[in-house]
């Protein structure tokens, strides 16, 4: 998503739009995104790995990406919808921009065109509803993950995994 945005003026631009830069808060709130994404992908492919490999240390990670994904939930709902009017203004500018091209290859703007601009820049209820629903869905999978893991029977199984002291010793203690 955040990438995909970055490249937006640079894709308007080599058709001949002008663009006013990214917002800076929505840079930064981009670049975020993109570091969490990939420390919580770290985090979910190495406790996944771990946990194929029948390591104890693979469910305690998958424990820790599903705390750490759930608790980056509201600092994402938040700064979310206190972007959604400078996201808006934003995107209205490539509406402009089209506009603007329009007028100089000679065709009029019309008021309907005019009314549609004013209606990008101004934030509406589904503008924050839809900002709400990804950080929400993301919530799924790492609160399934939160009550699987910590169901006791689950808890029993990782102790008898290898990599367990106490399995390790239980082995070495047997009789050959």
């Amino acid at each position: 998503g955040g990438v995909g945005m970055a490249r937006v003026p640079f894709a308007l631009g080599a058709a001949g739009m002008k663009t006013g830069p990214i917002p800076g808060a929505s840079v930064g709130w981009m670049v975020f995104d993109v570091l969490a994404s990939l420390v919580l992908g770290f985090m979910l492919f190495s406790g996944g790995i771990g946990t194929l490999r029948r390591r104890m240390g693979g469910p305690r990670m998958l424990l820790r990406y599903a705390a750490v994904r759930l608790v980056l939930v509201v600092p994402m709902l938040v700064v979310g919808h206190m972007l959604v009017p400078t996201s808006m203004a934003w995107g209205a500018q490539f509406a402009e921009a089209q506009m603007a091209a329009q007028e100089e290859s000679g065709q009029p703007i019309t008021e309907e065109q005019e009314a549609a601009l004013e209606a990008a820049r101004t934030p509406t209820a589904f503008s924050y509803v839809s900002t709400a629903i990804a950080p929400i869905l993301g919530c799924i999978y790492p609160a399934i993950l939160l009550v699987w893991l910590r169901r006791p029977d689950v808890r029993a199984t990782w102790d008898r995994w290898e990599g367990c002291p106490l399995t390790r010793a239980a082995r070495t203690s047997r009789p050959a």
